[in-house]
């Protein structure tokens, strides 16, 4: 295993760490990570970045994984991941993020697919919502391509006004519709549920790094 950290005079401060192993029949594997302090050279804005990325393969799988969060004083927060995995001839990927702007702003979203190798079938599904001061939209599809080919999908999509009315409408391929505005409360997450000040609580190592005087190499 190999770790290391790192600072210089602007206040940035690194902790990293890498380790990889490999077996008898030739797996392997390999993860590292990162964790960083930078302060933004125009505003002043302190920012903790966090990363890690995972992967592992033999001779007929396969897995990947990355990761990152962002967080910034401001209560600016984005977080994000992305996964991929192979097993008995089927692959799948997942991929979401979530941002949130400091004031009030959010945007979710993710997306998941999958495929089988045999027949050739597809599946999927995925999702978006934005929301400001209780005011937004979600909207999403979920699909199938079957082995002839042949594809089915269905499309919805909800708007709130803010007032606690909602439109709700959609569609499918199979001959579905609606169109309907409903009497309902609106309900999302404004704020992380883990920012700025949970992320410095648990930081201490990155934050305890000294940092290194003008000039000093």
């Amino acid at each position: 295993m190999q770790w290391w950290e790192k600072s210089d005079w602007t206040g940035y401060k690194e902790l990293g760490a890498e380790k990889s192993g490999r077996n008898a029949v030739g797996a392997s594997w390999w993860e590292t990570w990162q964790e960083v302090l930078r302060t933004d050279e125009w505003s002043g804005i302190a920012r903790i970045e966090r990363s890690a990325h995972k992967q592992a393969k033999s001779r007929t799988d396969a897995w990947t994984e990355k990761w990152w969060e962002k967080y910034n004083e401001r209560g600016w927060t984005e977080k994000g991941a992305y996964k991929f995995g192979r097993h008995e001839g089927q692959s799948w990927w997942e991929k979401w993020g979530e941002q949130y702007d400091g004031r009030g702003a959010v945007l979710k979203w993710t997306d998941k697919w999958a495929e089988q190798d045999d027949d050739g079938s597809k599946w999927g599904d995925k999702w978006e919502e934005r929301f400001t001061n209780g005011v937004g939209r979600r909207q999403g599809e979920t699909w199938h391509l079957s082995p002839s080919s042949s594809r089915w999908s269905r499309t919805w999509g909800e708007e709130h006004y803010g007032n606690g009315k909602v439109h709700k409408y959609g569609k499918s391929t199979s001959g579905e519709v609606w169109d309907v505005v409903v009497d309902e409360p609106t309900y999302y997450e404004a704020t992380p549920h883990y920012g700025w000040a949970e992320a410095t609580a648990n930081s201490l190592q990155l934050l305890a790094i000294e940092q290194m005087e003008r000039g000093e190499t």
